[in-house]
């Protein structure tokens, strides 16, 4: 008479977590087939896999976010539930279950090792103390309710929601439970981004899908972008405009400068000059005003000092 063994599929990145487990339950008597223990040196590992796989009776499947994006591991799934094999999910990290696996009960390893082990043998049919016990219809795989698989969904859209923290994920999950259990907790959870958004957005309530959505005041948006714009061309025409209004008040002060030397000139006295030198401290003739005024001086004293010698002599 052949012993019935268990088989283990999983992925490689669980191995630590694999071997601990298969030892604890062998040490409890069940009877295991795991690649990494029980394949020969010098034996094909294809080979070895396929005809362990048909050999065993049921079939202990680790689910993680690994496994359940393996190909190996969904291919022997397949092979196991098709071929009428005992299939026992073992949830070790949290994952979207396969479809396929969605209707039979799982074992929750997410939480405490020894409680999941218990339970993992009480439905192997053995004890803590690896005694054989008798199987009772607690310890066979049984379908999962579809009220109690559609709750398990629910949750986990729900836990997802409240991770993102985003208006999309409670749309999402308002969606797909529109009357759903935390239908109010998703509604108050949108208004509060309502509050943090009322200079930029409103929010609208769709009666027909019975979700909220999150629209824009494109309006007010539109505006102040015309109002931004409208500042940038007018800064850009002040900036090409300032060197032409410089130029122009230039070639004006320009204009004023040579008026006021032209009568200074005709003029042609001191009193000229030195009015140029007030109106113009800077101007283009300054240099020529003070060499005119100390042309005139000169002149002066020189004409005085002859006026002075004639009436002496």
């Amino acid at each position: 008479m052949s012993i019935e063994k268990t088989f283990f599929s999983y992925s490689r990145a669980d191995s630590a977590f694999v071997l601990k487990l298969a030892k604890d339950l062998r040490d409890a008597g069940a009877e295991l087939w795991l690649d990494q223990l029980d394949i020969k040196p010098g034996s094909r590992w294809d080979s070895s896999i396929e005809a362990a796989l048909n050999a065993a009776t049921s079939m202990i499947v680790i689910l993680s976010p690994e496994s359940v994006g393996s190909n190996n591991v969904m291919d022997e799934v397949s092979f196991a539930l098709e071929s009428g094999k005992t299939v026992i999910p073992v949830m070790l990290k949290e994952c979207v279950t396969p479809f396929r696996l969605r209707r039979v009960q799982r074992i929750d390893f997410t939480g405490d090792y020894q409680t999941g082990l218990n339970h993992l043998l009480q439905t192997l049919g053995h004890d803590n103390e690896g005694k054989k016990v008798a199987q009772t219809p607690g310890n066979v795989t049984t379908p999962i309710s579809e009220s109690r698989q559609g709750k398990e969904l629910e949750d986990l859209l729900w836990q997802r929601a409240k991770t993102s923290n985003a208006v999309a994920a409670y749309n999402h999950y308002l969606e797909e439970y529109p009357e759903g259990t935390f239908q109010s907790e998703a509604l108050a959870a949108i208004r509060k981004f309502e509050e943090k958004e009322k200079q930029g957005s409103s929010v609208s309530y769709d009666s027909d899908s019975d979700t909220v959505q999150l629209k824009v005041k494109t309006g007010s948006i539109k505006k102040y972008m015309l109002y931004g714009a409208v500042a940038v061309v007018v800064g850009v025409g002040i900036w090409l405009l300032l060197p032409l209004i410089s130029d122009k008040g230039k070639n004006k002060e320009d204009d004023g400068d040579k008026k006021a030397w032209g009568m200074a000139l005709q003029k042609n006295d001191s009193s000229a000059y030195t009015d140029y030198q007030k109106e113009f401290p800077h101007g283009a003739f300054i240099n020529q005003a003070k060499e005119k005024i100390d042309s005139i001086s000169k002149a002066n004293a020189s004409n005085n000092a002859s006026a002075i010698n004639t009436a002496l002599i």
